[in-house]
């Protein structure tokens, strides 16, 4: 609640819900769950219905239904990031042998900041769906690994056996059903986002560690295919049918083509870097922790109240903190396994490297990959295993040397982990409420400006310096730009600013001009176009600028009656351009007052083109 619901959900939206969102901005109306604005510069009729199929129907159903109260779009978000981490505390306490190791390994994950895509930005609550249901389906499995025949023998020999972690042991019937269980939840994960479902690749070794002593290798084989069989057969399906299928045929497809087999490797080298950076908060340095400090400050009855709240749920919990130190969780408690302790451990840390690895191929594997903090949430899972399990070992170390107080010395450092951590996500918390203020002050000033913009107007920002925060760190900062860069946003945020559905705008690119060319009629853009640019009703080109070539849907002519042309200033200022220059090196290509800019005061812009 302190981390990631500090400001209580009010964040606003962010750019992509802007387009997700599956209400018609002109009338409210709700479109089709299956959303059919997912393929927007795809011809009529051949949206994405397979791919990520839950995806387009949890997004769709929440921006449709709570629209005008995103707060709960966000406390949706939030409650799936607790499930997930709840999910991984459970794995823990199963694979883990004291409890104190599974809530190290579960609290930082919780607030660890990489984690901020999947809480905070309504698309990537479906990120965190599907790695709660890859941490459901993995328990399952363990659970199902070091199932026995022999009817009494425990899965727990603990001295407490009605905690929810050893509920296999009260209920066999459950436990009996857990290989059943571990292929539904296996099934589900590619539903919401398929980087996890390379996870399953990594079961084989917990199933070392699960191995039960009267079954051979032959037979553990035999019984680890039986369980991974059905897996494998609905994720090659997948692959077969979406992943390799080029998108909007038939009406499948995923966003990216597979690359060819001789490109992984190029890829993987390309990638590791930013995944690096994110897992080490390059990108977020200190300037999160100093913004969330500052709100903490700016709101000091919310913060008082929290840290009362968080102050009474330690006292609560340090009973439990201190007491059971030598209680095991459920696997590493069990000495009728075929595996040493030492094996599991090295089976379970082999589990947690691979699990790292491993769903990092379906972002190097694919073309045009931008590697996002989302895409590190499955990544941290598995360093939050391997600090767990380290964390495990510390203690039974310290119990080894009766060190008593061994509990308090590891608080100390977890607690000052932790306090950065949400520092961290509150002060990102505050980065997204600025964002849409910042947004919603932009549009009242385009509002002002432009009252009436015409019929298939053209928004064109020709520059965009708005941040929302001013802290120094270029990573931090330039994470949060507007709607009208490059993002889905950008088709579709002039039909909100104005509650217009015939309007649309082009984008602005950190490495890409807008511009590609112009002349006295008309201006080339590199990007799609939504509204009133579909493929079947572009307008003639002119045969002196002729289409790009192999990239017509990313190079449309917009005729200069339909252009509004602006700009934003680093403050957030909106100024409307009256006269484009259009110049190559020091040719002067066209020189142009758009007729929708209306009678203003002059504010001429000069625009360099390749």
């Amino acid at each position: 609640m302190f981390a990631c619901f500090f400001l209580l959900g009010n964040l606003g939206y962010w750019n992509d819900d802007y387009f997700i969102c599956s209400r018609d901005p002109a009338t409210g109306e709700t479109f089709r769950f299956i959303m059919d604005r997912m393929t927007p510069f795809e011809p009529a009729g051949s949206p994405v219905l397979t791919w990520r199929p839950f995806y387009n129907i949890t997004l769709a159903s929440v921006t449709a239904f709570f629209w005008h109260a995103p707060w709960i779009m966000h406390l949706i978000g939030a409650l799936a990031h607790l499930a997930t981490t709840l999910a991984l505390w459970w794995l823990l306490k199963l694979l883990g042998r004291t409890p104190q190791a599974a809530f190290v390994g579960a609290a930082i994950f919780c607030c660890y900041p990489v984690a901020f895509e999947a809480i905070f930005w309504t698309c990537a609550i479906p990120t965190a769906l599907s790695t709660c249901c890859y941490l459901l389906a993995t328990c399952f499995f363990v659970v199902w690994s070091s199932h026995t025949p022999t009817p009494d023998l425990r899965l727990c020999e603990g001295p407490d056996r009605t905690r929810f972690t050893h509920v296999f042991t009260i209920h066999p019937a459950l436990r009996r059903a857990s290989g059943p269980a571990s292929v539904v939840f296996a099934a589900l994960v590619p539903c919401f986002n398929e980087q996890a479902a390379a996870g399953i690749a990594a079961w084989p070794l917990l199933y070392l560690a699960c191995r039960t002593p009267h079954e051979s290798y032959l037979r553990s084989s035999v019984r680890l295919l039986t369980l991974l069989t059905p897996i494998a057969i609905l994720y090659a399906a997948y692959i077969a049918m979406v992943i390799t299928t080029k998108r909007g045929d038939g009406g499948l497809g995923a966003a990216g083509q597979l690359l060819p087999l001789r490109e992984w490797p190029a890829s993987f080298l390309r990638i590791s870097p930013s995944i690096e950076d994110m897992l080490k908060w390059s990108f977020l340095g200190t300037a999160a922790m100093r913004t969330g400090w500052e709100t903490l400050q700016a709101i000091p009855i919310r913060a008082a109240a929290m840290l009362a709240g968080i102050a009474l749920a330690s006292a609560i919990g340090w009973r439990a903190w201190t007491t059971h130190i030598d209680e095991p969780g459920p696997l590493a408690a069990r000495n009728q396994l075929a595996a040493s302790p030492a094996a599991r451990r090295l089976a379970v840390a082999a589990f947690a490297i691979t699990l790292g690895f491993v769903t990092l191929i379906p972002l190097f594997i694919v073309t045009d990959t931008a590697v996002r903090p989302r895409m590190a949430y499955i990544t941290t899972v598995a360093l939050c295993i391997l600090v767990a399990l380290l964390a495990d070992r510390a203690f039974a170390l310290a119990r080894r040397m009766h060190w008593t107080n061994y509990y308090i010395t590891a608080a100390i450092p977890l607690a000052a982990i932790l306090a950065a951590c949400s520092l961290s996500l509150i002060g990102i918390q505050r980065a997204y409420q600025l964002r849409q203020r910042l947004d919603d002050s932009i549009a009242s000033q385009l509002r002002t400006l432009v009252p009436e913009p015409g019929a298939n107007a053209v928004f064109m920002p020709l520059e965009a310096r708005d941040l929302p925060t001013n802290t120094g760190h270029h990573g931090f900062d330039t994470y949060f730009i507007g709607p009208w860069f490059f993002s889905w946003g950008y088709p579709t945020i002039a039909q909100h600013t104005y509650r217009r559905s015939d309007i649309d705008s082009t984008y602005l690119s950190f490495i890409q001009p807008t511009i590609i060319n112009a002349d006295a009629t008309g201006v080339r853009i590199f990007g799609p176009m939504r509204a009133g640019f579909t493929p079947d009703t572009w307008p003639n080109q002119p045969a002196s600028q002729p289409m790009v070539p192999g990239r017509k849907d990313f190079s449309p002519w917009i005729a200069w009656d339909r252009v509004i042309p602006f700009t934003i200033s680093r403050e957030g200022e909106v100024k409307i351009v009256t006269e484009v220059v259009v110049m190559r090196g020091e040719l002067e290509l066209v020189v142009v007052r758009p007729i929708r800019t209306g009678e203003r005061k002059d504010f001429r812009w000069v625009v360099e083109v390749e």
